[in-house]
């Protein structure tokens, strides 16, 4: 009996879809242990380059939605315990905080993902990461909070980065905003009044003092000196009150108060790693149902 015709049987029948069904699932796992550890590793050790002074370096992090996109596809069944592999990032932990970061994101997260997901429509694929990283920030802000208090030094650069980037941001608001210049205004108008009422009161001390001590031509000479004063005293004083307020260093200010609020505070600045990565959770969940997207039509129809 041919092989061909042995596999027309029915029971042989059965027997071959078994097998190749058996076959595809050992090649499935097979790829996806792959691809996650592939993915994971790339990440992981790309992200050696990130640097707060050169932002375009944090272009390596687009392979995170990607690995959570691959799994949140080969993920719309069940739970794949391929996920699990993305923890091979944590071998890079120790070489830069960075790094540690990254690798503490995807191990967590990609497992997550995996548990999370279900479905193979964009919207499924975006909904996978949602819990994920509110559980990752959480982590995130606490692993960061205690790394800042045993070495405060890993918060120097990011302290800085922060007061650099609240000082520039805000300096420029206000400037756009004109809340120098109404300040200015606001300053001289109260300056120019107060000089008035000042010189008016003093005018009327004067008079009364020397009522009886000058001279009726004396008396017009004090009242044209206090005259005079009184319309050019209150605008002397207001311009050099505005000039001053102009050469007033704004950004200085901003920025001293920004270092008031970062500087020595682990809590607050941790707060804010975690609060900047949950904030981060629409982006990625756009690209991860974008990646998911794409390796929905690449992948085979089998699969």
């Amino acid at each position: 009996m041919s092989y061909s015709r042995l596999k027309s049987t029915h029971t042989w029948s059965r027997f071959f879809k078994y097998v190749e069904h058996q076959r595809f699932g050992v090649e499935r796992k097979h790829l996806e242990y792959a691809a996650t550890f592939s993915l994971a590793m790339l990440v992981g050790s790309l992200s050696y380059f990130m640097s707060l002074e050169q932002p375009a370096t944090f272009a390596v992090l687009l392979l995170v939605p990607l690995l959570f996109g691959f799994t949140a596809y080969s993920s719309r069944e069940s739970f794949r315990r391929a996920s699990l592999l993305a923890s091979v990032s944590l071998i890079f932990a120790p070489l830069k905080p960075g790094m540690a970061l990254v690798a503490a994101v995807i191990s967590l997260g990609n497992p997550l993902v995996s548990l999370f997901a279900g479905g193979a429509k964009f919207k499924d694929f975006y909904g996978s990461v949602t819990v994920p990283m509110l559980l990752v920030a959480v982590v995130v802000a606490g692993g960061s909070f205690a790394a800042f208090q045993e070495k405060p030094e890993l918060a120097e650069p990011l302290e800085n980065r922060t007061v650099d980037i609240v000082s520039n941001q805000a300096t420029a608001a206000v400037q756009d905003a004109g809340l120098l210049e109404q300040q200015s205004r606001t300053i001289r108008s109260v300056v120019s009044q107060s000089s008035s009422a000042s010189v008016a009161a003093t005018r009327r001390i004067v008079l009364n003092s020397t009522r009886d001590d000058l001279s009726r031509r004396d008396r017009r000479s004090v009242v044209d000196a206090f005259s005079r004063a009184r319309e050019e005293v209150p605008d002397e004083v207001s311009t050099r009150a505005g000039n001053l307020t102009e050469q007033v260093n704004l950004s200085s200010r901003i920025r001293s108060s920004a270092e008031r609020i970062v500087r020595d505070r682990p809590a607050v600045l941790a707060s804010g790693v975690g609060g900047l990565t949950y904030a981060l959770h629409p982006l990625v969940g756009l690209l991860t149902a974008l990646f998911g997207s794409l390796v929905r039509a690449l992948a085979p129809e089998d699969y």
